[in-house]
């Protein structure tokens, strides 16, 4: 079997792995189709080599958002997945349109090198979102641990508090009304106020940190209700309110 051949094979698997189950949230894929990801390679809308980079040593300033960063190394791995069938057209389409010789060689083996670096960009950014979404996953049991004893009734009034508060700081937090850039910026904002507010208020909110701030983002990605007031002060779909 020659070098693109095994390569092929090896594009397959990680599109399959990208494709498994596990990394649906509420049964959706994290991010956008590799159909439409291709579009966006051909038409320079995304370039595929911005993600040809090893992340920077987990020395924050701020926790990092656990189901953000699995979708954003998902969406990174799927871009590489595309940028490989890109190259796989281009490289038959040279041996078609180019005549032998030395220039034909060295488009092949230049195109070869490329998709060997595409796939191996695409595999490490799958094995962080594998990472991320095994944080996810203990991340949620510990959770269920905590308030495995806790009356339901009690819970889903706290987590009618939860919602109530992230609607509310939505409309009202000062960043919301100069529009919010994303959910992952809202949620590490309003975990820190509401965090407050709960303290002060003797709100019956138990989680802290980490925790409050995902929790907080599932609602703005999952909640229609929370949703559609996030959607009113999204400063990339409408003007806020003064």
């Amino acid at each position: 079997m020659d070098l693109v051949s095994n390569m092929k094979i090896k594009a397959l698997q990680l599109q399959k792995n990208l494709g498994a189950r596990k990394f649906s949230i509420n049964g959706a894929v994290p991010g956008p189709a590799l159909e439409d990801i291709e579009d966006d390679i051909f038409n320079g809308i995304i370039n595929p080599k911005e993600y040809w980079g090893f992340e920077e040593p987990e020395i924050l300033d701020h926790p990092l958002n656990i189901t953000e960063e699995m979708r954003r190394h998902w969406f990174a791995s799927q871009v590489q997945v595309a940028h490989f069938q890109h190259l796989i057209v281009l490289y038959h389409l040279g041996k078609v349109e180019m005549p032998d010789g030395g220039a034909r060689i060295k488009h092949h083996v230049e195109l070869s090198v490329e998709m060997a670096e595409a796939l191996g960009w695409g595999f490490y950014h799958w094995a962080c979102a594998e990472d991320f979404f095994g944080r996810r996953e203990r991340a949620y049991a510990e959770r269920g641990k905590s308030g495995g004893n806790a009356n339901p009734l009690k819970r889903k009034e706290e987590d009618a508090i939860l919602s109530g508060l992230v609607k509310a700081q939505l409309e009202h937090h000062p960043e919301g009304q100069r529009g919010w850039n994303d959910t992952d910026h809202a949620a590490r904002a309003l975990a820190k106020t509401i965090a407050l507010i709960a303290e002060e208020q003797h709100f019956p909110i138990r989680q802290k940190g980490d925790k409050l701030m995902n929790d907080i983002f599932d609602l703005l990605e999952d909640a229609k209700d929370v949703r559609a007031v996030y959607d009113r002060f999204d400063r990339r779909k409408s003007r806020p309110r003064r």
